[in-house]
């Protein structure tokens, strides 16, 4: 059966599935709330406009920030529709573990305003480990993964009940539906929703590339003839091969990802340039903290400076030599000098990859608390109180199984909450000289039995921190000693015109803006209320997509971004903030 894994009991993923297609596919009820009506086609249409209709391009913001400004003008069902949505879509991949997956989910269902329990039934570790390894790709091209489940899903709503139900009747009717539809490209969930619905009839691969693979390897067949073939009957082929191999080896857990039979066809793959990540799935102790090592690519400071950064390549190693040495690093510095986007990919440039799996992201803020961050008292679902660990607490266990390995925790606005508190006695912990068991100390929490704890020292920490925002008190001395800091400055220079020009921008408007934005951070330093830390970085008036018209653009950006931030700046004088504004403007 395609349902053997070898690793893991995947029966609780088929249930969560075959709820799914009952609850939600054939019915228009909810995963997670019994007496909710979610999945209905007006819902999936109103989320199919907000996401799919309105991408948000251009931005290096995250997936998860772009996702809500999306859903912000959406109804609470809505939303709570897209959670569940995010739930569906991470049920196949081993390539973010299962408390990144609640992570992800919950925080989604929370911005509809009500509150999703850390211990619902469906949240079990064991449902939500997956079943196969899809690489980096499944990851990096989340929103293209999720438009497709979003689109398939409002196109099969579409049909009457009685044909949703016939659809979904065997394999055969509704792969032969899945393949009818349309497909922006090669997206991966079409292979896996036939897998969760039918696990006795296709394989758990995620991509094309594999099945070519298997088929050309184990049948034997050239692998040129196989990839004349359509899906449908690739897929009716490794069905009438899994059964050959079962006769022929005496059992029904035939597993074509583990030996003997991988040793077959992964040594014969095609040795052509081929993109698509490779599906072997890792032990599970190694897939719930990483993705697949032979999908994955170099991160150096090379594709930071690639990927556009203005900072100069002997500063950005001084920089990462910092985070080595000392283990803990904040990038500080005036909004829009682009704190956000250098610390992810210092992150990335740490572990020498771009494996969003060991890299965990999170924002400081003034109700965050030892209990969220660290481990904490949360209420059961039998009313009973359970000690739940935080995410920081997790990256660093991640880290200890993984010691070969290095993890990073990404902080935003570190100096937003109470980080002395938040931290609690991990902030002794925290400084480079004592990441080892012999510095360990007691949580506040402990659990029965449970020793001191230590950091380990392939763990890494990056803050971001606006030094321009006025409420926030000084970062406690006690933080200070134990990070190195890097001030980040606003950067308009030869490198910021080159990027400029890459995206159409004329040279005469792009010297236009540089000066003006050197004599407004010029006349901001120069205020005594404000000072340099008030200055605006570059990112503002740094395109990320092509741009028609310069002149166009750069008023867009003084009247969406720039303006607003001036009338906060001179609140007290707004002729002041006027005028300021009228100069970037003038002709």
């Amino acid at each position: 059966m395609a349902r053997y894994h070898p690793d893991h009991d995947a029966a609780p993923i088929h249930s969560i599935a075959e709820q799914w297609k009952t609850a939600c596919l054939i019915a228009d009820g909810s995963l997670f709330s019994t007496d909710a009506a979610l999945w209905t086609l007006d819902n999936l249409k109103h989320l199919e406009r907000a996401f799919v209709g309105n991408p948000i391009e251009g931005n290096t913001a995250g997936f998860l920030e772009k996702f809500k400004l999306q859903l912000q003008n959406e109804n609470p069902k809505t939303v709570q529709l897209a959670s569940e949505i995010m739930f569906v879509h991470f049920l196949f991949t081993t390539s973010v573990g299962p408390q990144a997956k609640i992570e992800m989910v919950r925080t989604v269902w929370e911005w509809s305003g009500a509150v999703l329990p850390n211990d619902h039934t469906l949240f079990a570790p064991v449902g939500l480990r997956g079943v196969a390894n899809t690489g980096t790709a499944y990851n990096t091209l989340r929103w293209k993964e999720v438009a497709y489940l979003i689109s398939l899903a409002v196109a099969f709503k579409k049909l009457p009940p009685d044909s949703r139900i016939q659809a979904l009747a065997s394999a055969e009717t509704f792969s032969d539906w899945v393949y009818g539809q349309p497909m922006d490209g090669d997206r991966m969930f079409r292979r896996m929703i036939l897998y969760l619905l039918f696990p006795d009839s296709y394989e758990r691969a995620a991509t094309l590339k594999d099945k070519h693979a298997i088929l050309s390897a184990l049948e034997p067949v050239p692998i040129g003839q196989i990839r004349k073939v359509a899906e449908p009957v690739l897929d009716q082929r490794l069905l009438a091969l899994r059964e050959r191999l079962g006769r022929e080896m005496g059992t029904t857990e035939i597993d074509f990802y583990r030996s003997p039979l991988i040793d077959r066809w992964k040594l014969k793959e095609s040795p052509e340039d081929d993109t698509e990540p490779s599906d072997v799935t890792k032990d599970a102790g190694e897939a719930e903290t990483s993705g697949s090592r032979a999908s994955l690519s170099p991160f150096t400071i090379d594709d930071i400076v690639r990927e556009g950064c203005f900072i100069e390549r002997t500063k950005l190693s001084d920089i990462l030599s910092m985070a080595r040495e000392k283990c803990n690093l904040v990038l500080q510095g005036a909004p829009g000098t682009g704190k956000t986007w250098l610390a992810r990919r210092l992150a990335y440039a740490l572990i020498g990859e771009r494996d969003e799996a060991r890299v965990t992201v999170l924002q400081f803020h003034p109700s965050l608390s030892y209990e969220d961050f660290v481990r904490g008292w949360r209420p059961s679902a039998d009313g009973r109180l359970q000690l739940v660990d935080g995410a920081f607490l997790r990256a660093a266990e991640a880290a200890k199984a993984n010691p070969t390995r290095d993890f990073v925790v990404v902080i935003e606005e570190i100096n937003r909450g109470n980080p002395a508190q938040i931290f609690g006695e991990l902030l002794t912990l925290l400084e480079n000289t004592k990441r080892k068991p012999s510095e360990a100390i007691a949580l506040a929490y402990p659990r029965h039995g449970e020793g001191p704890v230590h950091l380990p020292p392939n763990l890494f920490v990056i803050g971001t921190m606006n030094i321009a925002d006025r409420s926030l008190a000084l970062v406690d001395l006690a933080l200070r000693r134990r990070f190195a800091f890097v001030t980040l400055e606003p950067r308009l220079g030869p490198e910021w015109r080159q990027h400029c020009a890459k995206h159409g921008m004329e040279a005469d408007t792009i010297t236009m803006i540089e000066d003006r934005m050197t004599e407004l951070n010029k006349a901001i330093s120069d205020d005594r209320a404000l000072g340099p830390a008030f200055r605006i970085g570059h990112s503002v008036v740094t395109p990320e997509s092509p741009v028609a018209d310069s002149a166009a653009w750069f008023e867009a950006r003084i009247t969406s971004e720039i303006a607003p931030l001036l009338e906060e700046y001179w609140y007290d004088r707004p002729e002041r903030a006027a005028d300021a504004t009228t100069s970037l403007r003038r002709r």
